[in-house]
C-alpha cells in the first residue's frame, strides 16, 4: 500500500468513526427497562424487569433505622430523589434528600445527600424540567403550613407552596403543569381526645402550578362516610392519584372501605363501597392504604388492609365501577401478608408493584395483571419507579405513584 492510499483510508475511518461513534458522556451499554427501589434497608437497588427483576445494581442512600419516604426521577437530569426521615413516626426527625446519578442502570452513584427540613419530609416529586422539587413537610409535622421548593440541583430552598400542617403525598402532574398536594386531618392514633386545634387541619387535596408555586386549586372535602362516619378521621384521603388528564381523582379514604373519586370540573364526590365484609377484628379496615390507577385507566387497584388481598375494580365506565376481583370471589390477587400499604404500576401496565406492611420486612410482589398472579418479589420496600432508557440514556420515566397514563 502506498502512502497515498493510507491517508485516504485513514480519513476514510476517522469519517465513519464520526458518524456511527456516541459520545461516551451519553453512551448507555445498558438499554431496557428497569425498576429502581429505594428498600426498607436503606438501599437503593435497580432491576431488570425484562430479566425477571434481576438485581443489577445498588447504592446505600440511608443508614439502617431510618424512615424511607419517597422516591422521584428526572429524566433532563438523569438523577433519582431519595426522600428519607433519619428516624421512623411518629416523632419528628431529620428529613435528607439524597440525589443519585443513575445515568447508567448498573451503577448508581449518589451524589449528594442534605438535610432539607429538620422535622422531616415526606414523598415529594421532581418538575419534568428537572429545576425543582416539591417536598411535602411529613404528615406528623405539625408546625409547618407549606411545602418546600427546592433547586433540585442541590436542595437549597427557593420558596414554599402555602397548605395546611401535615403534608403529606405529593406528586406532579402527568402534563408537568400541576403538582397535586396531600396533608393529613389526624396525624395521632387517639385523634379525638386530641386537645390540638383541628381548624387548622381540613384533609383536603390541592394543586398548585409548577411555573408559580401558586395553589391553583383546592378539592371539595372527601365523604363522611363508613363504619367511622362523624368521627374526625373520617374522610382522611390516604395515597391518591389522577387521570392523564387532571380531571377525575381517585383515593383511599379513612372510613370508607372502597375508595372516593371526584371531578375536578364539577367538585363532586362519589364513594364506591365494596360489598365484601372486612375482617372486623383489625381496626385497619376502615384505613385501607393503597391505590392505584392502571396506566390505560380502565382499572382501580385498592389494598385492602383488613387482609391480604387487591380488590381490583373495573372503571371503564367511570359512573358505574364494577369490582372484578374482591376478596369473595373467584379470581383474587392475593398477597403475602396483610396491610399491604402500596400498589403502583410499570408504565406499560404489564406489572402491578404491591407492596406489604410499612417498615413490615415483606417482600415487595410483583403480579402480571392480566392473570392476577405474582411472577416475582423484590425486596421490602414501598418505594418503587421504573426507568426506560436507550442507548443514548434515559428514555422514559414512571413514577412512584400509579398514575393514569391514557
Amino acid at each position: 500500500m502506498n502512502k497515498l492510499n493510507a491517508i485516504l483510508l485513514s480519513i476514510l475511518f476517522l469519517a465513519l468513526s464520526s458518524t456511527q461513534a456516541i459520545p461516551s458522556s451519553t453512551f448507555n451499554p445498558n438499554p431496557g427497562r428497569y425498576l429502581f427501589s429505594f428498600a426498607e434497608s436503606g438501599i437503593l437497588q435497580v432491576y431488570d424487569i425484562d430479566n425477571r427483576h434481576a438485581v443489577v445494581g445498588s447504592v446505600r442512600i440511608m443508614n439502617i433505622g431510618g424512615d424511607t419516604r419517597g422516591i422521584a426521577v428526572s429524566k433532563i437530569n438523569g438523577r433519582a430523589y431519595c426522600f428519607y426521615n433519619s428516624q421512623p413516626p411518629p416523632g419528628l426527625s431529620a428529613g435528607h434528600i439524597a440525589a443519585v446519578d443513575i445515568s447508567n442502570p448498573t451503577t448508581p452513584r449518589k451524589l449528594w445527600d442534605v438535610v432539607v427540613n429538620p422535622a422531616g419530609v415526606d414523598r415529594g416529586d421532581v418538575s419534568h424540567d428537572g429545576s425543582k422539587l416539591f417536598v411535602p413537610t411529613f404528615e406528623y409535622n405539625r408546625t409547618q403550613a407549606y411545602n418546600l421548593v427546592l433547586r433540585a440541583s442541590d436542595g437549597a430552598r427557593i420558596g414554599t407552596i402555602p397548605v395546611p400542617i401535615q403534608s403529606h403525598n405529593t406528586f406532579v402532574s402527568l402534563d408537568g403543569s400541576l403538582v397535586w398536594m396531600e396533608n393529613k386531618k389526624d396525624g395521632v392514633i387517639n385523634i379525638d381526645s386530641d386537645p390540638y386545634d383541628l381548624s387548622r387541619i381540613d384533609g383536603r387535596l390541592r394543586a398548585a402550578s409548577t411555573a408559580t408555586n401558586k395553589v391553583v386549586y383546592t378539592a371539595p372535602r372527601f365523604l363522611d362516610q363508613g363504619p367511622y362516619k362523624g368521627s374526625k378521621e373520617s374522610g382522611t384521603p390516604q395515597p391518591f392519584v389522577s387521570t392523564s388528564d387532571n380531571q377525575r381523582i381517585y383515593s383511599c379514604v379513612k372510613g370508607t372501605y372502597g375508595f372516593q373519586w371526584f371531578y375536578k370540573s364539577s367538585n363532586t364526590v362519589y364513594a364506591h363501597n365494596f360489598t365484601d365484609q372486612p375482617y372486623k377484628g383489625d381496626r385497619n379496615y376502615v384505613t385501607l392504604h393503597g391505590l392505584a390507577l392502571k396506566p390505560d385507566e380502565t382499572e382501580v387497584w385498592v389494598a385492602d388492609g383488613s387482609d391480604n388481598v387487591v380488590h381490583v375494580v373495573d372503571v371503564t365506565n367511570p359512573q358505574r365501577p364494577v369490582d372484578k376481583i374482591r376478596p369473595g370471589g373467584g379470581a383474587r390477587v392475593v398477597l403475602n401478608a396483610r396491610r399491604s400499604h402500596w400498589i403502583t404500576f410499570s408504565l406499560n401496565g404489564q406489572y402491578a408493584y404491591i407492596a406489604g406492611p410499612k417498615r413490615g420486612g415483606q417482600n415487595a410482589g410483583v403480579f402480571n395483571t392480566e392473570t392476577y398472579s405474582q411472577v416475582d418479589s423484590i425486596a421490602p420496600t414501598e418505594v418503587m419507579v421504573e426507568v426506560d432508557y436507550g442507548i443514548n440514556g434515559i428514555t422514559a420515566v414512571g413514577n412512584q405513584f400509579g398514575l393514569g397514563r391514557k
